[in-house]
């Protein structure tokens, strides 16, 4: 009997034990990232856009890359979500850029990046396939993939910040959100400090 119950508090601690040593980074980088003056100023204010407190979970949902054929999963790396409304065209050009070249500065770090773009008009078949010509390894994500209540908050936060970049981290937290005059190395500087923090992504 006792020999049986310490093998059932065996099998229940190893996943514990496991669970938890994939937490620690996680919990490390949360209290970094909010709870100390990392990404702050001597004034206390965020140094590159602004703070989405509290961050927002998003569905894990798939998106695709249709250069590729793929479909990845939006949980599991760091995202960058840019919104386009109607047509893509000079501010909607302007993220697309920026966000790739955001992601080449990262270096040897750049794979634990996606860039995507979530269409509000599939209709606008020319223009997305002028977007994955010009922009190779650019992820789509359109309205019927995202559940009601993502779309209410991304697109009110849309509103607030026209042509945003939004970032996700791994585990599916909306957490940051850069206005467009936001400088793209401020950008850079906020995700090489994350991505060093951080091993999960």
């Amino acid at each position: 009997m006792t020999e049986q119950l310490h093998g059932r508090w065996k099998n229940r601690v190893i996943p514990i034990v496991l669970f938890l040593i994939f937490l620690l980074p996680v919990l490390g980088s949360w209290i970094m990232a909010f709870y100390t003056d990392f990404m702050r100023d001597k004034s206390g204010t965020l140094q590159h856009g602004i703070l989405i407190d509290p961050p927002q979970m998003l569905e894990n949902v798939k998106l695709t890359d249709s250069a590729q054929g793929e479909q990845i999963w939006l949980h599991g790396r760091w995202t960058m979500l840019a919104i386009t409304q109607g047509e893509c065209e000079k501010n909607c050009q302007e993220n697309l850029y920026r966000m790739r070249q955001i992601r080449l500065a990262m270096g040897k770090e750049m794979h634990r990046i996606q860039r995507v773009i979530l269409l509000q008009d599939m209709n606008l078949q020319n223009s997305i396939e002028d977007i994955l010509k010009n922009y190779p390894g650019q992820l789509v994500l359109t309205q019927d993939d995202i559940d009601d209540a993502f779309k209410s908050y991304i697109f009110s936060q849309n509103k607030i910040n026209n042509n945003a970049i939004f970032l996700i981290d791994p585990l599916g937290y909306l957490m940051m959100c850069y206005p467009p005059d936001t400088d793209p190395g401020g950008i850079i500087k906020d995700m090489k400090r994350l991505l060093k923090i951080s091993r999960i992504g």
